[in-house]
């Protein structure tokens, strides 16, 4: 991180003097406790956002991922269309995506994604 990097807790601060042209979290939203909350700070902050998530696997059954995925130390269990719709609701559309590692249980992706004008 440098100075120019903000470090803050996204569940619990607020994100200090926006707009920003772009906010990038990479391993973050599967370790928040207000993860909706969170996506409607950052959406009133930017106008682009660049960001990684481990999607749950739709094929297993909610335990198994849930048991899975609370070893990781995750919190959050959202699907690829749940974790997208997050920010489809304050006005963004994915513009871009990559698989950037899979595993059984999961495929994490970085989306790139842009305010719908």
């Amino acid at each position: 991180l440098d100075s120019d990097t903000l470090n803050l807790n996204i569940d619990t601060d607020s994100i200090p003097a926006p707009p920003y042209d772009y906010i990038v979290f990479l391993g973050v939203f599967e370790y928040l406790e207000q993860p909706r909350t969170a996506s409607m700070k950052i959406a009133e902050a930017t106008n682009g956002i660049i960001a990684t998530y481990c999607c749950r696997d739709e094929t297993m059954d909610i335990l198994d991922i849930e048991g899975v995925r609370r070893k990781r130390g995750w919190i959050t269990d959202f699907s690829k269309y749940e974790f997208l719709a997050l920010f489809r609701v304050c006005g963004f559309e994915v513009v871009g995506e990559h698989t950037f590692n899979r595993a059984d249980d999961f495929e994490q992706f970085v989306f790139h994604l842009k305010r719908i004008v």
